[in-house]
């Protein structure tokens, strides 16, 4: 990034912590540490014996916090709920630390880091033949022939037939499309007058309401505005995008209130933003997962 000419900032500060409205419960901290913690023994556990099943087959949910033990690991981070989630799979996943956020925006740096390629946007593959000694691509703009293809879209887009293949992809292509399903993982953008936010830096909160399921916050600090971005994943975000944005925009600010308080009700600076990425026909979802076995 930097040799791009972007800033980064390392995502260091530790998370805010608000449960059912109050900070620093130590006992509550406690007990969530210890459920978030026994949950990855037990997918490491799993994982070092090559055992496929669900996560939610192996690791109990006791008490509230083991329930947010399986939120935060799978609804909130693979996108589905832990019965449909590979413990196989979670295991082998890398987790690159440390992350770092691009002020500028990852989407400038991409354009920028690719700028020299030819891209066509609003494009979509409709048609690939294949099989002889070129590929050719079918798009509404028209068809594109070459030497081969590679095919980056989200296996569901195959699964479900989005695309035709002449000739038909080999059956364990198509199965190995079928076992990865996408998962649903969305952001909901809430603005705010600039100093609302009380961060001076980009920083986690991770708000827990007894009765609701939790709310995964990134806070955004600006000099103009101040961004929430509020993660929601699994069968929640899909139903979510079924209420629509209204229906998730009112959800949000109310796991904000409990944290913040009513007044920063007055302080909101204009419309959100709802990612939808479920309902997205290019995308179906946002992050493939695999499913057990």
């Amino acid at each position: 990034m930097q040799s791009l000419g972007f800033e980064t900032l390392a995502d260091e500060a530790a998370p805010r912590l608000v449960i059912d409205g109050a900070e620093n419960q130590a006992l509550a901290e406690t007990a969530l540490a210890r459920a978030l913690e026994a949950f990855t023994l037990r997918i490491n556990l799993a994982g070092t014996r090559g055992q496929d099943v669900a996560a939610a087959q192996i690791a109990p949910r006791v008490d509230r916090f083991d329930r947010i033990a399986h939120a935060a690991n799978g609804p909130l981070s693979a996108g589905v709920e832990t019965s449909a989630l590979s413990t196989f799979d979670y295991w082998q996943q890398v987790e690159e630390r440390p992350q770092a956020f691009v002020p500028a925006g990852l989407g400038a740096a991409v354009a920028a880091y690719g700028q020299s390629v030819p891209v066509s946007l609003s494009t979509a593959a409709m048609r690939v033949k294949w099989g002889g000694p070129f590929v050719e691509v079918t798009t509404p703009r028209g068809s594109l022939r070459a030497k081969a293809a590679v095919l980056t879209v989200p296996p569901a887009i195959i699964a479900a037939g989005g695309i035709v293949f002449d000739p038909p992809l080999p059956v364990e292509k198509q199965e190995a499309a079928a076992a990865l399903p996408m998962g649903c993982l969305d952001k909901i953008v809430l603005p705010f007058r600039a100093a609302a936010l009380e961060t001076q830096g980009p920083r986690g909160l991770f708000i827990i309401d007894r009765e609701e399921p939790p709310a995964d916050v990134l806070l955004w600090p600006g000099q103009a505005l101040s961004l929430a971005i509020v993660h929601v994943g699994g069968a929640h975000a899909r139903a979510l995008e079924a209420e629509g944005p209204r229906a998730a925009f009112a959800w949000a600010l109310d796991r904000l209130l409990s944290a913040y308080g009513a007044d920063l009700r007055t302080a909101q600076a204009g419309a959100g933003t709802f990612t939808r990425w479920g309902s997205d026909i290019h995308a179906r979802g946002a992050y493939s997962a695999a499913l057990p076995g």
